[in-house]
């Protein structure tokens, strides 16, 4: 009957806080997921030594984790801040994620947040 949002703090991935975004997501059994990332980002912020994962990575690390609180959980969207990109490359760079991950993928300041919480609602 309502969603609750959580908020990740860092990653799994992340060198310093995977800590505490695997308590996030053990805590909050999510049954939805929206992986983050940052266009043209190659390495964790402030960890050069420590190369982004792939999103299909994020994914299944979250998937695999989170199933052990729940075993429906599943991943709903991909959500990219686009701001380093050129503006006329934003929308073709979040098709090709779309495509390639099967997921909308939005920038939800230039795009909103629409077809995320479409896919929600599909969800439920």
């Amino acid at each position: 009957d309502h969603w609750d949002v959580i908020e990740g703090q860092g990653s799994l991935f992340h060198p310093g806080y995977s800590s505490v975004s695997t308590g996030l997501l053990m805590g909050s059994q999510p049954d939805a997921f929206v992986v983050c990332s940052e266009a043209l980002r190659t390495h964790i912020k402030g960890w050069p030594d420590f190369e982004l994962p792939s999103i299909q990575a994020v994914i299944d690390r979250t998937i695999d984790l989170g199933k052990q609180v729940n075993p429906d959980i599943a991943c709903v969207g991909i959500s990219v801040n686009t701001s380093t990109l050129p503006a006329h490359e934003r929308a073709a760079y979040l098709e090709n994620l779309s495509h390639l991950y099967g997921l909308p993928a939005i920038d939800p300041i230039a795009t909103g947040a629409d077809a995320i919480i479409d896919a929600l609602l599909g969800s439920e």
